[in-house]
């Protein structure tokens, strides 16, 4: 899939990946039980885990240069734009609704779909295989 390779990851698990893409709107229209809002909360976490042991590690030791750079580095607008870069657009499954919007996509929607995306990678491939998505994804803010 273009996705998986857009993101460098390939999936054991289809499943858990077109879990990832669905929207909660998309779930509940099309009567499913599962979404993306277990993979988001958990790729939301490791997404910010991961990029505080690159700011260690790139030097800043302070708290309060950490969370300055992480509000810098992780929020909606910049996820979005990596899931942008990414085309992760192109693959959410919407409801008919989220279709039929004209700004659809939105900001927190892709963001989301980003998160649940590293979250998917850490269910289906490990902590290793999430960790260095996510790295890859962050590498040009630390270049």
């Amino acid at each position: 899939m273009a996705i998986e390779q857009n993101l460098g990851y390939f999936f054991f698990n289809k499943e858990i990946l077109n879990q990832a893409l669905m929207t909660p709107a998309y779930a509940n229209e099309q009567q499913l039980s599962g979404n993306q809002e277990s993979y988001r909360v958990l790729g939301d976490r490791l997404i910010q885990m991961v990029v505080v042991e690159l700011l260690i590690r790139y030097g800043y030791s302070s708290s309060a240069e950490i969370e300055y750079w992480m509000h810098q580095l992780v929020n909606p607008a910049s996820l979005s734009e990596i899931a942008l870069f990414l085309q992760l657009d192109r693959f959410l499954r919407l409801s008919s609704d989220e279709q039929a919007s004209d700004t659809l996509p939105d900001s927190p929607m892709l963001s989301a779909a980003l998160q649940a995306a590293i979250g998917g990678v850490y269910f289906d491939g490990g902590f290793r295989s999430a960790s260095e998505v996510v790295k890859r994804l962050f590498e040009g803010a630390f270049s």
